[in-house]
């Protein structure tokens, strides 16, 4: 029973890091208008669109032809990130939302979903301390808005409930290696919806400005619509958690996109472009380099190098990548279901080796 209650405390905990710090209550209204700060005080100066912008103390404004600043979002309140980790000796801990536990980064991570029962019950045992997952997102018909799927995350993690359609669960027959691998199943998006989403998360990673960002994982497609996106790197304590992520474009291609400013995406060269195959297992690996400016990404499928860029692939500089979202974090091609399978998981500040030759 003490085991027990553990567990559903530690639930808890990670369900209040899931949750993050999207609900602000220090919003100012967007459009005011207001004079310019110091240039001490800004951290970031980004032109997009012939326009500039600037963040300062975590609010993003925009420069307005008579210099004043107009703004735009809270980005993120520096008082409560200030309050999120904590450095005891040489290891980094995050601090729950509720200040109630510390619980330490783990970099490197690594899951091959083995000694799992499988369905919903191997999920649960997932989210906990032994395995260092910390979140759930099922987003779907039934589950539309945020509300409504953090109630359900919070009823499966607590032995409350049940799926309703979208799942991520250990199964034998998602296994790439071993006994079990992860299935991520999500249903078609409807006329009121921009997407779906079957994902599993940890946020007890951590990476800034300057790391090098490693990220290995084994991916089949089943059937044939597969998903936008396999997996994503985020800062999720700013507006709309932004960061790069690793794509499917709709074509069937791998790709790279940093979800912040401008968007930009590293695409395979054209003429050179490598489909994704589905209902077959591929090897993804990635290596981000990561800066605001001047950051590299490179990605392979199986052994062959794919994308080799340079260019923004990190949000802003103060940021963190201090979650993981693995799965099918978005799912917005055509009108099917999605299924993805996940296997052998790694993410590191060291190199990760490519796959032997078959």
């Amino acid at each position: 029973m003490a085991v027990g209650k553990h567990f559903t405390k530690f639930r808890v905990a990670l369900i209040i890091i899931a949750v993050g710090l999207g609900l602000l209550a220090l919003r100012r209204p967007r459009g005011e208008v207001v004079a310019a700060l110091p240039e001490d005080q800004v951290e970031f100066t980004v032109e997009i669109d012939s326009e500039t912008y600037k963040l300062a103390n975590g609010m993003a404004y925009r420069v307005q032809s008579d210099g004043k600043w107009e703004i735009v979002e809270r980005l993120f309140d520096p008082a409560e990130v200030a309050q999120r980790w904590v450095t005891e000796g040489d290891q980094i801990l995050r601090v729950t939302d509720d200040r109630t536990m510390k619980l330490p980064v783990r970099v490197p991570f690594a899951d091959g979903f083995e000694d799992l029962p499988e369905g919903v019950s191997g999920l649960r045992q997932m989210i906990g301390p032994e395995r260092g997952w910390s979140d759930l997102t099922l987003q779907s018909p039934q589950t539309p808005t945020v509300p409504d799927y953090v109630k359900l995350r919070q009823r499966i993690l607590t032995e409350q409930g049940d799926f309703l359609d979208a799942r991520v669960e250990p199964l034998a027959v998602a296994a790439h290696t071993g006994q079990r691998g992860l299935r991520c199943f999500c249903p078609a998006v409807t006329s009121e919806m921009i997407c779906t989403k079957a994902s599993l998360g940890t946020g007890l990673v951590y990476f800034k400005s300057g790391d090098t960002l490693w990220f290995q994982g084994w991916f089949r497609v089943v059937g044939s619509r597969s998903p936008h996106t396999l997996a994503d790197f985020e800062c999720s304590y700013a507006h709309m958690s932004p960061g790069p992520r690793i794509c499917l474009g709709e074509e069937g291609f791998l790709e790279v996109e940093l979800k912040a400013i401008s968007k930009p995406r590293y695409q395979q060269p054209d003429g050179k472009r490598l489909r994704f195959p589905t209902d077959q297992w591929v090897c993804v690996t990635a290596e981000f380099q990561l800066d605001t400016v001047h950051g590299r990404v490179k990605l392979w499928q199986d052994r062959q190098l794919v994308v080799d860029a340079t260019g923004p692939n990190f949000p802003f500089p103060s940021a963190v990548i201090d979650k993981m979202e693995l799965g099918i974090s978005a799912h917005s091609y055509g009108t099917e279901p999605a299924t993805l399978d996940v296997d052998d998981v790694q993410i590191s500040r060291t190199e990760l080796a490519l796959p032997p030759p078959e």
